[in-house]
């Protein structure tokens, strides 16, 4: 549900984390398991930031 909230707030991040879920979707099609770890985490630690900055 954080997640969500952290969302949700404004537009530009709901752009964002379309973004980066594009970037997994993109790695995990080209089956690269590295990059999409990386894009992974770094979705979690971008909704993470945003989540506790607001």
């Amino acid at each position: 549900m954080a997640g969500a909230t952290a969302v949700w707030r404004t537009s530009w991040r709901r752009h964002v984390v379309c973004s980066e879920h594009q970037g997994i979707l993109d790695a995990l099609v080209a089956g690269d398991v590295v990059q999409a770890q990386k894009a992974v985490d770094e979705h979690l630690a971008s909704t993470k930031d945003n989540l506790f900055r607001n």
